[in-house]
């Protein structure tokens, strides 16, 4: 922030001492910090929701399902 103020030709009313650097430094981890926990929980939430459905299913549901008769009324003609 010194910096850009020393290019933009506004020097701030006292210089920056060692624990303004400091506190500085911690604020902009902790920014950092937050701007990868937030892409991570995004991220997390787009592969919950893109989750493919199952391909198939359990077979006994097929079994357990009564077959058609022959001659159902369903428009089959045995012409």
């Amino acid at each position: 922030m010194f910096i850009h103020l020393g290019l933009q030709k506004r020097y701030p009313r006292t210089v920056p001492n060692r624990d303004d650097l400091f506190v500085l430094t911690l604020f902009h981890a902790a920014c950092k910090v937050a701007f990868r926990l937030e892409a991570d929980r995004d991220a997390e939430e787009a592969a919950r929701t893109a989750q493919p459905a199952p391909a198939g299913g359990w077979p006994g549901e097929q079994a357990m399902r009564p077959q058609p008769e022959a001659f159902s009324p369903s428009g089959f003609s045995p012409r």
